[in-house]
């Protein structure tokens, strides 16, 4: 078919010269509009088929307890974030305390400041009252006799003086009493609210529930990477720098004596003369003996390849 400026042309290819066989061909092709159908239309058509699908072929078996392991991590994972949040939330409620306590504290020292005026100005009457005591006291003893009558006068009238200041200092202080208590009910509260919040932050830095949830939830996610990389859901692979750096992550993430079986599949995958794929340096990752005895795995199991001549085109 070809398109002109002033006429377009139809030619067919026949066996034989006969123009009816030529006109027959022709009659075909324009019946299917086949030939006739605008490039435009082609390519919109060729969109919208959909690529030919590739199937997976699994570069590694998956072990038996391998989805028991990404279960357990999986709820450790829940159940860390979990007490974080219990942590969080306990913090925040003594915090509320501490803040109650504080305005507690206020309006306690408010209403205590006039009686505690009141009883530090009685006690130094009392005070004052007792040292004029002694000082006639002493008078009397050094008194001759002419002069003893007067002091033992002067004598009685400092104790009546001391005894009423003692009086008047008792008055003041059971007035005082409740306010007071109420003072120092509120300084206890304050004080035991801010050291259970300094205990809090003791046992949280002792938990490390944080740094643990990280780790956690690495090697959550390397367990995933690892599976799809295993069963080759991640897709073909190549020998892009992104592969290898995504590879080398997987490969650190899981190298320890947790997960490190899995990680020498992928490095022994790589080594492989067909890909050559080098993942080095792969850090171990550092994890106190407490936390591998907790974790309850003990992976001394070897993988291998899923087939010997897997050829998975990197």
């Amino acid at each position: 078919m070809t398109r002109g400026r002033e006429k377009n042309l139809v030619l067919v290819i026949t066996d034989t010269h006969d123009i009816t066989e030529a006109r027959d061909v022709l009659n075909g092709i324009l019946a299917s509009d086949r030939a006739d159908t605008p490039a435009v239309t082609q390519r919109r058509d060729l969109a919208h088929q959909h690529p030919p699908t590739r199937s997976m072929q699994p570069r590694c078996e998956i072990p038996d307890w391998f989805h028991h392991l990404g279960h357990d991590l999986a709820d450790r994972v829940n159940a860390t974030r979990r007490e974080l949040d219990e942590g969080r939330i306990r913090r925040a409620q003594v915090a509320v305390r501490i803040t109650a306590a504080e305005q507690r504290l206020q309006v306690a020292h408010a209403a205590a400041t006039p009686h505690l005026a009141a009883v530090d100005s009685s006690r130094m009457a009392v005070a004052a009252a007792e040292e004029a005591r002694r000082s006639a006291a002493r008078t009397l003893a050094d008194a001759r006799r002419l002069a003893r009558r007067p002091a033992k006068e002067a004598l009685a009238r400092s104790e009546h003086r001391h005894a009423n200041a003692l009086q008047q200092h008792q008055a003041v202080a059971d007035a005082a009493a409740p306010t007071l208590r109420e003072l120092n009910t509120a300084r206890l509260a304050l004080s035991a609210a801010q050291e259970h919040l300094r205990t809090l932050g003791i046992i949280d830095q002792w938990d490390h529930r944080p740094a643990q949830l990280d780790v956690l939830r690495h090697g959550h996610d390397a367990l995933a990477h690892w599976h799809d990389w295993a069963t080759d859901a991640s897709g073909p692979a190549g020998t892009s720098g992104g592969l290898t750096q995504d590879l080398r992550q997987i490969a650190a993430l899981l190298n320890d004596g947790r997960y490190s079986v899995l990680a020498d599949a992928v490095h022994s995958w790589g080594r492989d003369p067909k890909r050559m794929i080098s993942l080095d340096p792969h850090p171990r990752v550092e994890i106190s003996v407490a936390e591998a005895i907790l974790n309850g795995w003990e992976l001394s199991t070897s993988l291998t390849p899923a087939s010997p001549s897997l050829d998975v085109d990197l």
